[in-house]
């Protein structure tokens, strides 16, 4: 409680006295077991001088100050009375259980119960230590503020940053500053500014980024749990797994270490692979690590589609097995191969090999060729392979009820009319990505129909459906939003500064 000190001459015993009432200041020296009292606060010292004139005392020698329950030690204290105000300086320690100061110089009000200190200075408990140039610490309310050069260590981690304000009762803390970052182990947290309560190690960081061995990650607004290493970034987010090649981009990001991440509203994966870029988008994705951190499986639904060299595709489900690279896709997958050739099946796996598309395979295939005059050369069956050269076409083995439709063409001018077979196996070559030539197995039979004998429905088969207007293109301007703001993270965070001149 305060007490109203207005007036109130400060006491004292020691074992030697004397008093020097002729200098300008007139004041006693006290040497030997010295004690002050002044109401409820009692100073300790080896020796002191005492200006009675102006109530205020200089001490030195094994300093120690007693008021309420805080306890102060030093090597030197001036008190002024009537103000009731400490200065203490060297090997200064307050000390309040479990709280514990340590500086070299400290002002101490009694009134408001305020520390403040100048030149170094760490606030100290069990579990941490807070260091900073400049510090107040009020101990009625628990609250201290923190600035310039400010540091936070505990068990688990450190923290650097400009400005920071803490409550010891709640363990609440926030700061900000240029240079603040968390690191914890191998991972190192950038931020402007934060908050956190570093019991739960729960936090809100502000533009930051989250680097560690094998992810950067950013965003506008991150929030989570350092215990968990759990991050939820919100607004511009990039997720980059760096050993394998893959960015996330979005506007909402769920990840937890070795449990893989979530990204959901309008999310882009760019995996890349070799010389190319393989684009993967939908409503949500869902990715899976191994205990390492390398990605196990990537699924993506709903309204899941890709896009990779000439091949764009879409279905309901995708999911991408890292450790065999096939893609699979589910729900009515669709296979555009630049803007000539489309492909619906119930079920289609991609085989990625060195880093390009080897072959596909398709569940009761429909390909649909588009040629120069704008006829559809058609081909249907149970299941096909589709393999590739490079980036072209190489030939499509397909098994089982095979059905085709070819327009026959005069130096891809004229047409000569239209062959229609079934078989139960065929292979079809192409060159230069344009059909070239039928191997057929098992029964064939078929027909050739002049142009004249053509109408709208015989040139199509059952199930025909064009959908080159569905076909996925890159709407990227959120996209390059999130790119742009990552990138303007990693300048501003991770790059060297420019050496002085």
């Amino acid at each position: 409680m305060g007490q109203n000190m207005k007036g109130k001459q400060i006491t004292y015993q020691a074992d030697k006295l004397e008093g020097k009432e002729y200098a300008e200041d007139p004041h006693r020296i006290l040497r030997g077991h010295v004690i002050f009292k002044h109401g409820i606060t009692y100073i300790f010292c080896d020796s002191s001088r005492y200006f009675h004139k102006r109530n205020f005392v200089e001490a030195f020698g094994q300093v120690k100050v007693y008021h309420q329950d805080d306890s102060l030690y030093a090597e030197e204290l001036y008190y002024d009375g009537n103000i009731r105000q400490v200065f203490l300086r060297q090997n200064v320690r307050y000390q309040n259980h479990p709280q514990k100061l340590l500086t070299d110089s400290l002002y101490y009000a009694l009134p408001t119960r305020t520390l403040f200190f100048m030149g170094y200075g760490q606030l100290q408990d069990s579990l941490q230590i807070l260091r900073s140039k400049i510090g107040f610490y009020e101990v009625k309310s628990q609250k201290s503020r923190f600035f310039q050069e400010v540091s936070l260590s505990s068990a688990d981690y450190n923290l650097n940053t400009d400005t920071l304000y803490y409550t010891t009762s709640t363990r609440q803390a926030n700061w900000s500053g240029q240079s603040s970052q968390i690191q914890q182990n191998k991972t190192h947290i950038y931020m402007q500014k934060a908050q956190a309560n570093l019991k739960t190690r729960e936090f809100t960081f502000h533009e930051s980024l989250v680097q560690d061995p094998e992810h950067l990650f950013t965003a506008k607004v991150m929030e989570g749990d350092l215990h968990k290493k759990y991050y939820k970034g919100k607004g511009q987010v990039a997720l980059e797994w760096t050993i394998d090649s893959l960015l996330l981009t979005g506007n909402l990001s769920v990840y937890q270490s070795q449990l893989g991440g979530s990204l959901y509203e309008n999310f882009l994966g760019m995996k890349f692979i070799s010389k190319d870029t393989m684009f993967l988008w939908g409503d949500r994705l869902h990715l899976l690590e191994n205990p390492s951190g390398d990605i196990q499986t990537i699924s993506t639904f709903p309204n899941a589609q890709i896009l990779f060299s000439d091949i764009a595709a879409r279905c309901d489900s995708l999911v991408y097995l890292s450790q065999d690279s096939i893609i699979h896709l589910y729900g009515n997958p669709v296979l555009w191969y630049g803007n000539d050739y489309q492909i619906k099946s119930e079920e289609l796996r991609l085989y990625l090999k060195d880093g390009k598309l080897d072959y596909a395979q398709f569940e009761k295939p429909f390909l649909i060729g588009k040629d120069s005059l704008g006829y559809f050369n058609q081909i249907k069956g149970k299941e096909a392979d589709v393999f590739f050269e490079g980036d072209n076409l190489d030939y499509m083995h397909l098994r089982g009820n095979g059905e085709i439709l070819h327009f026959l063409l005069e130096e891809d001018s004229l047409l000569v009319g239209m062959n229609e077979l079934i078989c139960g196996e065929m292979k079809v070559h192409f060159e230069s990505n344009k059909l070239d030539r039928f191997v057929f197995y098992i029964d064939p039979t078929g027909a050739f129909i002049p142009p004249q004998m053509l109408n709208s429905e015989n040139i199509k088969l059952n199930g025909f459906d064009w959908k080159i207007e569905e076909k996925p293109h890159l709407k990227t301007q959120s996209k390059r939003d999130s790119q742009k703001y990552r990138q303007h993270l990693i300048q501003q965070y991770l790059s060297d500064p420019e050496p002085s001149p």
